[in-house]
Protein backbone atom coordinates (compact mmCIF):
# COMPACT_ATOMS: atom_id res chain seq x y z
CA UNK A 1 0.00 0.00 0.00
CA UNK A 2 1.34 3.37 -0.97
CA UNK A 3 1.93 5.92 1.78
CA UNK A 4 2.31 9.62 1.14
CA UNK A 5 2.58 10.96 4.65
CA UNK A 6 2.43 14.68 4.73
CA UNK A 7 1.23 14.97 1.13
CA UNK A 8 -2.58 14.94 1.12
CA UNK A 9 -2.78 15.50 -2.64
CA UNK A 10 -0.63 12.46 -3.35
CA UNK A 11 -2.65 10.39 -0.88
CA UNK A 12 -5.85 11.47 -2.59
CA UNK A 13 -4.49 10.62 -6.04
CA UNK A 14 -3.34 7.19 -4.86
CA UNK A 15 -6.77 6.52 -3.32
CA UNK A 16 -8.49 7.63 -6.53
CA UNK A 17 -6.28 5.27 -8.58
CA UNK A 18 -7.06 2.41 -6.19
CA UNK A 19 -10.78 3.12 -6.40
CA UNK A 20 -10.66 3.30 -10.19
CA UNK A 21 -8.76 0.01 -10.37
CA UNK A 22 -11.24 -1.69 -8.02
CA UNK A 23 -14.17 -0.32 -10.04
CA UNK A 24 -12.64 -1.63 -13.26
CA UNK A 25 -12.03 -5.06 -11.71
CA UNK A 26 -15.60 -5.18 -10.42
CA UNK A 27 -16.97 -4.24 -13.85
CA UNK A 28 -14.85 -6.93 -15.50
CA UNK A 29 -16.19 -9.50 -13.01
CA UNK A 30 -19.78 -8.37 -13.65
CA UNK A 31 -19.33 -8.68 -17.41
CA UNK A 32 -17.74 -12.13 -17.05
CA UNK A 33 -20.60 -13.28 -14.83
CA UNK A 34 -23.14 -11.91 -17.30
CA UNK A 35 -21.48 -13.62 -20.26
CA UNK A 36 -21.20 -16.97 -18.49
CA UNK A 37 -24.77 -16.87 -17.19
CA UNK A 38 -26.31 -15.86 -20.53
CA UNK A 39 -24.40 -18.52 -22.45
CA UNK A 40 -25.39 -21.19 -19.94
CA UNK A 41 -29.02 -20.09 -19.90
CA UNK A 42 -29.15 -20.22 -23.71
CA UNK A 43 -27.65 -23.70 -23.69
CA UNK A 44 -30.07 -24.90 -20.99
CA UNK A 45 -33.04 -23.55 -22.95
CA UNK A 46 -31.91 -25.48 -26.04
CA UNK A 47 -31.36 -28.62 -23.98
CA UNK A 48 -34.83 -28.30 -22.42
CA UNK A 49 -36.37 -28.04 -25.88
CA UNK A 50 -34.46 -31.17 -26.94
CA UNK A 51 -35.60 -33.06 -23.84
CA UNK A 52 -39.21 -32.04 -24.50
CA UNK A 53 -38.97 -33.28 -28.08
CA UNK A 54 -37.42 -36.59 -27.00
CA UNK A 55 -40.09 -37.13 -24.35
CA UNK A 56 -42.90 -36.38 -26.80
CA UNK A 57 -41.45 -39.02 -29.12
CA UNK A 58 -40.97 -41.37 -26.15
CA UNK A 59 -37.21 -41.47 -26.71
CA UNK A 60 -36.49 -41.79 -23.03
CA UNK A 61 -32.84 -42.78 -23.29
CA UNK A 62 -32.08 -39.73 -25.45
CA UNK A 63 -33.98 -37.52 -22.98
CA UNK A 64 -31.98 -38.95 -20.10
CA UNK A 65 -28.69 -38.39 -21.90
CA UNK A 66 -29.60 -34.78 -22.62
CA UNK A 67 -30.68 -34.18 -19.03
CA UNK A 68 -27.30 -35.35 -17.79
CA UNK A 69 -25.70 -32.35 -19.51
CA UNK A 70 -27.64 -29.99 -17.24
CA UNK A 71 -25.25 -30.48 -14.35
CA UNK A 72 -22.33 -28.80 -16.13
CA UNK A 73 -24.38 -25.79 -17.17
CA UNK A 74 -25.83 -25.51 -13.68
CA UNK A 75 -22.29 -25.36 -12.30
CA UNK A 76 -21.51 -22.55 -14.75
CA UNK A 77 -24.54 -20.58 -13.62
CA UNK A 78 -23.56 -21.05 -9.96
CA UNK A 79 -20.04 -19.84 -10.79
CA UNK A 80 -21.51 -16.80 -12.56
CA UNK A 81 -23.65 -16.09 -9.50
CA UNK A 82 -20.58 -16.18 -7.25
CA UNK A 83 -18.66 -13.87 -9.58
CA UNK A 84 -21.56 -11.46 -9.64
CA UNK A 85 -21.88 -11.46 -5.85
CA UNK A 86 -18.15 -10.78 -5.49
CA UNK A 87 -18.31 -7.99 -8.07
CA UNK A 88 -21.27 -6.36 -6.35
CA UNK A 89 -19.37 -6.30 -3.06
CA UNK A 90 -16.63 -4.49 -4.97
Amino acid sequence: MERYEGNPAAEGEAAARRDARQDAEAETARQAARTIALASIDKLQKQLAEVSDYLRREEFLAALGTLQGFEEETKNIIAAERLLRMAMRG
